[in-house]
């Protein structure tokens, strides 16, 4: 089979998976200490998707435009740069000045999905059309933040920068988390290709803490326990669903359950470290480091029902394409 068969099938929400293997492979390392290999192994892997997508749209211009004005897909793409933020992490440990300029490259591209779905959006709103894929284009520029190595780099430009894009980012958590609960409650029903974007609810609340904590040298206790606690409810509440959404009819939607669940367990094992070093939170480390431990490995699990689905996919597409 020519690999530009492989490359026309390849659905754009496979950059959801990129991002969810490359995170999964960076909290492993970082729970474990594994030498490196459970983190390159994920951005390695990632890097692949995303050079295989980066082909197709090459191939395919005109396929790529239309994606950028979806209001699905649209708000979907910037999972491309933020893959590319966290393999720029890994870069940090080879190359610090290479990985700077993937850093700010990888930003600047989820700045311009970002302004490019505002854009096409404000010309064509329609409240039917929100969903919680539209998290993704404001709020994951916090991906940036997560990564940024604020205390082994000496380029304060891009540590000043990353510290507005944790205020930036915030406050669109703050803006559009009241437009998709709305959006919810007034048309509850989304189209069933759609539905799995559902677990994207978790992911908001958790990377913002997150990055708050890595960002923050002393964090506010009370934010800190308001945001886990929200982070929490939402991940409860997707874990909750994943049985109906996971195994349902298979669409490229499923790759929104993947991130949400990493970065939870990310933000568990921040914040369970984070109250190792205050007194009055010590009793609750062991639980929470627990705790993200499961997360994590409810999250490996996921990812791989989800790239096991993925892959059984695209052969079927495959057999389906004209000799």
């Amino acid at each position: 089979m020519p690999a530009k068969q492989h490359l026309s099938i390849l659905p754009t929400p496979l950059s959801g998976v990129a991002l969810a293997l490359a995170a999964l492979g960076w909290v492993w390392e970082a729970a474990l200490g594994l030498s490196g290999v459970m983190q390159f192994s994920g951005a390695l892997t990632a890097a692949l998707l995303l050079f295989a997508l980066a082909l197709k749209f090459g191939a395919q211009p005109l396929t790529f435009l239309e994606d950028l004005r979806h209001p699905a897909t649209g708000a979907v793409l910037p999972t491309f740069a933020m893959a590319m933020l966290i393999i720029a992490n890994v870069l940090f440990r080879f190359h610090e000045p290479f990985a700077i300029i993937v850093w700010w490259a990888a930003t600047a591209l989820h700045l311009l999905f970002f302004a490019l779905f505002v854009i096409y959006r404000v010309r064509a709103f329609a409240l039917a059309q929100v969903t919680p894929l539209w998290f993704i284009p404001p709020v994951g520029i916090l991906v940036a933040v997560l990564v940024f190595p604020f205390d082994q780099t000496s380029h304060s430009l891009a540590n000043e920068f990353a510290h507005y894009l944790l205020i930036f980012g915030g406050i669109l958590f703050v803006a559009v988390l009241p437009l998709v609960l709305y959006r919810l409650v007034k048309l509850p029903v989304l189209p069933e290709p759609l539905r799995p974007t559902l677990g994207l609810m978790g992911a908001p609340a958790s990377l913002l803490l997150a990055a708050y904590l890595h960002c923050v040298s002393q964090p506010d206790a009370w934010f800190v326990l308001g945001l886990l606690l929200l982070a929490l409810a939402l991940n409860l509440w997707l874990i909750m669903q994943l049985p109906r959404l996971l195994f349902q009819a298979f669409t490229p939607a499923l790759s929104a359950l993947t991130f949400p669940l990493v970065i939870c367990a990310s933000c568990l094992f921040r914040v369970g470290s984070w109250s190792a070093s205050h007194a009055q939170w010590q009793t609750h480390s062991e639980a929470l480091t627990a705790l993200a431990f499961l997360q994590l490995f409810v999250a490996t699990c996921v990812i791989a029902v989800v790239v096991a689905r993925y892959i059984s996919n695209h052969r079927r597409e495959l057999r389906q394409q004209p000799a």
